[in-house]
């Protein structure tokens, strides 16, 4: 039988899978689900337009550091070297030269070596999906120059 617990906030009897863990407490887990803690977070974090702002950038820095191992200051600094550009097609528009964009997007793409790790430089985001789109291979990217040149 599987086990189940009893949320202290929406008070339903959930399955402990249900449950976000939490290693101070005596079942190792939170008293409220994951759906009333995510409601909750939702709330807290996003009820007015500066906290929400303050949320995005530590959730922003903390993305950084830990996918690039680079600081919001290292990010501003590569940008700065950019003059606010990508570094491919040399819009200042994080979302590329798209007339209307889909998802409006605040901050160019950092770029890097699948191999290596390293840093190469900000991207917009149809740069930077179209160098995912080929995968980084340099001689499938001239093959296409090659074909667009056809014509």
């Amino acid at each position: 039988m599987e086990e189940r617990k009893l949320c202290n906030s929406c008070g339903l009897t959930l399955p402990v899978t249900q449950f976000h863990n939490q290693s101070d407490k005596k079942d190792g887990k939170r008293s409220q689900c994951k759906l009333c803690t995510n409601k909750r977070n939702l709330e807290k974090y996003h009820s007015c337009d500066t906290t929400k702002r303050i949320h995005h950038m530590a959730s922003r820095k903390y993305s950084l550091f830990k996918n690039y191992g680079i600081t919001l200051e290292d990010y501003d600094l590569m940008l700065s070297s950019q003059n606010g550009k990508c570094a491919i097609c040399g819009s200042h528009e994080p979302w590329g030269f798209v007339s209307e964009p889909k998802r409006s997007k605040e901050f160019f793409c950092v770029d890097h070596c699948h191999a290596t790790g390293s840093v190469r430089g900000l991207l917009c985001q149809p740069c930077n999906t179209g160098l995912g789109n080929f995968n980084d291979d340099t001689y499938i990217m001239s093959k296409a120059i090659k074909y667009l040149e056809k014509e």
